[in-house]
């Protein structure tokens, strides 16, 4: 098992080469995409999103159920971690983070300002309270919501 990711109701699995699998609550399972090296699984404004290695991304609009492909995406996103961050979702590639805005398989990304993160690993992102917390290899960092999504010059 490449990964595992609890979506919802569901989890959605993937075997690499053997596919993505799709198990309900109720333990029933199926195979729904044929297979691809996923590096993660995550819901944001209603769409599964699969960055898949070789510059593609699998979307879903059903939950998990069909896919579809998209490619051309940045060599980053097979890379990334993603957060939701109120109404955003935040990438992270090596201490770079970018939000990024979805219109069907396109997207835009704008780079944010990460001063005191170029050097630390970062290791998750948190958003409680009008505050965003990175926890990083080398502490915890907070920053006022309103100032997080700055962009980087």
């Amino acid at each position: 098992m490449r990964n595992l990711a609890a979506i919802d109701d569901y989890f959605l699995v993937n075997l690499g080469d053997a596919g993505i699998y799709k198990i309900k609550q109720d333990g029933t399972f199926r195979k729904v995409h044929p297979g691809a090296i996923v590096d993660a699984f995550y819901k944001w404004n209603n769409v599964v999103y699969a960055p898949a290695e070789y510059n593609e991304i699998l979307t879903s609009t059903d939950n998990g159920d069909t896919w579809l492909k998209s490619t051309g995406t940045p060599d980053q996103f097979t890379l990334a971690s993603y957060y939701p961050v109120r109404d955003s979702l935040v990438g992270v590639h090596f201490g770079s983070l970018y939000t990024l805005r979805w219109n069907g398989p396109r997207f835009t990304m704008r780079a944010l300002k990460n001063d005191g993160l170029e050097r630390a690993t970062i290791t998750g992102i948190e958003y409680l309270r009008d505050t965003v917390y990175v926890a990083t290899t080398s502490g915890l960092f907070a920053r006022p919501v309103k100032t997080f999504f700055e962009t980087k010059l």
